[in-house]
């Protein structure tokens, strides 16, 4: 839809060299859209274009590589993908900010719309590339952190005899830093207990109930000898629906685990996001339903431990984030979206 804006707005505006054609273009685009979005669109003769939204809520990156002589530009997502091409990342496109890229030139480029900055905390808990960086943050890091903050927190519950651990396992593939971090931490052995099948999707974001199910089913395999009578502390990065959560519990009991206390990367997820991450129903939300006692109920387990956002807040320190799902509050009014998902499933309901 951005695009199409975009080249709706170059058709009617022929005046001006190209990219002050395009900046209109954008600029109008931009304030048309609410939420969040990295565009990126070739302009058929002329050149290669890309925007971020004001708020910076998506990444976006640029990046150079020199070669025989010739320079090449990219932009992607994030700075991962830039490396498989042999590219060096070279910055962020800032929120609100346009590229435009002519071979031969160098990029040019302008803020076209400035906003209260609230990058996506999201990217770094679950959707990055652990090897990849973003706003001057790798993620590998924020993820150590993550697990470093747990650890303090697990801790101060085996000083009180409210836990007892045996081994710490992660949910592959994204909790690995964090679970690495958490058993330094509290000095406990770290096994992958769970084997991955790399050939399912990531299950949170698949569109039905039923799906998901079937997915986790097939996503992930205990190993059974490594957890025969032990008291398990499951680490993943984060507990949406609690779809994966429930069936991973329930796999790793009948394999023979002890009990099963399940850590958090991030804090509880309440509030329905509105701006590209796949849970716009507040009602799907398991952490919305239960607190934290009767999650582990829910669950199977025998504790569930969040992270506390102040901690969150200190890993990506510096960096304004949007905490909408976490805390209700979002960058901008989010009244019209959710009326239009109100809507939307009413339409779906039977």
């Amino acid at each position: 839809v951005l695009l199409n804006w975009v080249a709706l707005g170059l058709e009617d505006n022929k005046t001006g060299d190209d990219f002050t054609r395009l900046t209109r273009s954008v600029r109008s685009a931009m304030e048309k859209a609410k939420g969040g979005y990295a565009a990126v669109g070739i302009w058929g003769g002329h050149g290669l274009f890309a925007f971020r939204d004001p708020h910076g809520l998506r990444p976006l990156v640029l990046g150079k590589k020199i070669e025989e002589g010739r320079t090449s530009w990219m932009l992607a997502s994030e700075t991962s993908a830039l490396l498989f091409t042999g590219h060096i990342p070279v910055r962020d496109i800032a929120p609100g900010e346009l590229v435009y890229l002519v071979p031969g030139l160098e990029p040019q480029t302008a803020i076209l719309r400035e906003e209260k900055r609230a990058h996506c905390f999201f990217e770094w808990i679950y959707f990055s590339s652990a090897e990849s960086t973003i706003a001057h943050h790798g993620v590998h890091n924020v993820r150590l952190a993550l697990g470093t903050a747990l650890a303090k927190s697990a801790q101060a519950l085996m000083q009180h005899n409210e836990l007892s651990v045996d081994v710490v396992v992660p949910v592959p593939d994204t909790s690995r830093p964090a679970a690495i971090a958490l058993a330094e931490g509290l000095g406990l052995p770290y096994r992958e207990l769970l084997i991955k099948n790399r050939y399912v999707q990531r299950s949170f974001i698949l569109p039905s109930q039923s799906q998901r199910e079937k997915a986790v089913v097939q996503k992930l395999t205990p190993v059974r000898e490594g957890l025969q009578g032990k008291r398990v502390l499951l680490v993943d990065d984060s507990i949406v629906r609690g779809t994966t959560s429930k069936r991973l519990i329930t796999l790793l009991k009948e394999a023979g685990a002890a009990s099963v206390t399940l850590a958090s990367t991030c804090p509880p997820i309440e509030h329905p996001c509105y701006f590209g991450i796949d849970f716009p129903d507040r009602g799907e939300l398991i952490s919305s339903r239960f607190n934290a006692t009767e999650l582990a109920r829910e669950l199977g387990a025998e504790r569930v431990l969040f992270q506390e956002l102040v901690a969150l807040q200190n890993a990506l320190s510096d960096t304004p984030l949007c905490l909408g799902c976490l805390t209700g509050e979002y960058p901008h009014d989010v009244s019209a979206a959710a009326q239009r998902f109100r809507v939307q499933r009413a339409g779906r309901a039977p």
